[in-house]
């Protein structure tokens, strides 16, 4: 995704398709199943800052970011987990370890790219689905995981 100074926002087809659409129109999406927990990870934590500029630390956005989300889904009758809801360090073994104690949940990764002063506009990121664990019914404990969590 781009902010084009002529053009205005752009948006490439595979985005538009796979990380937008779906997120509008929910309906769109086949086999599609409900959840009512979301686990939040704010990116970063500790002694792992993130990215960092004059003023900030990538790891302090995230997480003031990701406690607002939190608030807010709270705010609509969802149960919600966070992986960390201090400034503390967390592997991304223990990251992916409370993501998968719970079951009919989607998670969501928070982090912030510093571009430099000339960029513009966002990056979603998505894991394929290939790459997460098959549904478990919400009766049974969910196993952990034999994918290994990406990092950019």
């Amino acid at each position: 995704m781009a902010d084009h100074p002529s053009k205005g926002l752009m948006v490439s087809n595979m985005d538009l398709h796979k990380i937008i659409d779906p997120v509008l129109r929910p309906t769109y999406i086949a086999n599609r199943r409900s959840f009512n927990t979301v686990v939040i990870d704010p990116g970063h934590g500790g002694h792992d800052s993130g990215t960092r500029n004059r003023i900030s630390r990538e790891a302090d956005i995230n997480l003031s970011v990701a406690k607002k989300l939190r608030d807010r889904l709270k705010g609509m009758g969802y149960q919600v987990v966070m992986t960390r809801d201090t400034d503390n360090f967390i592997t991304l073994q223990d990251r992916v370890r409370i993501a998968n104690r719970h079951s009919n949940a989607i998670f969501i990764s928070i982090h912030f790219n510093d571009g430099g002063p000339s960029a513009r506009g966002w990056k979603p990121s998505r894991w394929p689905l290939r790459a997460l664990p098959p549904p478990c019914p919400a009766t049974s404990a969910r196993t952990p995981s034999r994918a290994t969590p990406r990092t950019a």
